[in-house]
């Protein structure tokens, strides 16, 4: 009824703790392995061991009605995408004594409680190299080192957290994330296929941020704030402020991309430049830009008229032969 410790399970054995009502941990100082066949049936079901070479992960059925734990105390491991590894309620992946942490593939949530956080720990780099999803929930990434992400490692979830001592770069796949907490890193960079809610503090320590959404709005939430060496935010919609003229502090500069200047929200950030127009992050390179700017896809047009006029020779001309239009006068806070 209690936790159980095993380090082996031979088919057709099962394993049952409390009527799965129980938490499962089985604890080993080489290999855990479940032969086809076995099955562990727990509230919630704590792994840990140092080889996973034809483990329990890929043989044995894990049923756990809550929370599932994979520890890994070598040092580096490789969560395959094969494996499926799902929670009912919340899933936790680390790795302990160095090493690396690779995840190929893996979900939190469905179940009938809904959806699940995950949390992914790696001492040294986590590499996310395969979908991840914990879609109403919350999604933690923590390592050592660095934090990167290949193409088919989206992310889809409530919220992102986490942290990094070297860099974090979330900017190569089609994220799906609703809201972007507290992180850490010495440089940050994340795409976005969707809109995004900045509603933590977030680092980039001595590096630069970079934070673009396709197909949303980029919201600055009231508790949300950006810092960093160089931070560019990047939308083909609408830039929202509602935290204030401190939302971003940048050492070197900060530039913000948005579709055009009349529905946004600028929040007193002030940029102390005229914007530029006609620009978008992939027409117009932040390298070509100096000082901290508003970038608008949108181009206003000129219109020159002539106007016929007189005068009386030995006198002065009253009144402008011509009149411009579509010249936008800048947003007073703003630009």
């Amino acid at each position: 009824t209690g936790p159980a410790s095993y380090t082996s399970l031979g088919s057709p054995s099962n394993l049952t703790a409390g009527g799965a009502i129980g938490t499962v941990r089985l604890n080993a100082t080489g290999s855990i392995s479940g032969a086809p066949g076995a099955t562990l049936t727990g509230s919630s079901i704590v792994l840990a061991a140092d080889d996973w070479i034809g483990s329990i992960l890929s043989d044995a059925t894990l049923q756990e009605t809550e929370d599932l734990a994979i520890i890994d105390t070598a040092g580096g491991l490789t969560v395959g995408s094969t494996l499926g590894l799902s929670a009912q309620r919340n899933l936790m992946i680390s790795t302990t004594n160095g090493g690396n942490l690779i995840v190929e593939g893996a979900g939190a949530g469905g179940g009938p409680s809904g959806v699940g956080s995950m949390t992914l720990i790696a001492p040294n780099d986590l590499v996310l190299a395969g979908a991840i999803n914990a879609v109403g929930d919350q999604i933690s990434l923590n390592a050592g080192g660095s934090i990167s992400q290949t193409a088919a490692g989206a992310l889809s979830t409530g919220t992102l957290s986490g942290g990094s001592v070297g860099a974090t770069d979330l900017s190569t796949a089609n994220n799906q994330i609703t809201n972007l907490g507290m992180f850490t890193a010495n440089g940050f960079a994340l795409s976005d296929a969707a809109g995004l809610a900045v509603t933590g503090f977030v680092v980039g320590g001595a590096g630069d941020v970079s934070i673009r959404t396709l197909g949303g709005d980029l919201t600055m939430g009231s508790i949300g704030k950006v810092s960093g060496a160089e931070v560019i935010f990047s939308t083909d919609q609408d830039f929202i402020n509602t935290r204030g003229p401190d939302a971003i502090s940048a050492s070197d500069r900060w530039l913000v991309y948005s579709a055009a200047p009349g529905t946004n929200t600028y929040g007193g950030l002030n940029s102390g430049n005229t914007a530029i127009w006609n620009a978008t992050l992939a027409t117009r390179d932040p390298s070509t830009i100096s000082g901290s700017r508003y970038d608008f896809a949108y181009q206003p047009t000129l219109t020159f008229t002539t106007f016929d006029s007189s005068k009386t020779y030995g006198t002065a001309l009253t009144s402008s032969p011509y009149g411009i239009g579509g010249l936008h006068p800048g947003i007073a806070g703003a630009f």
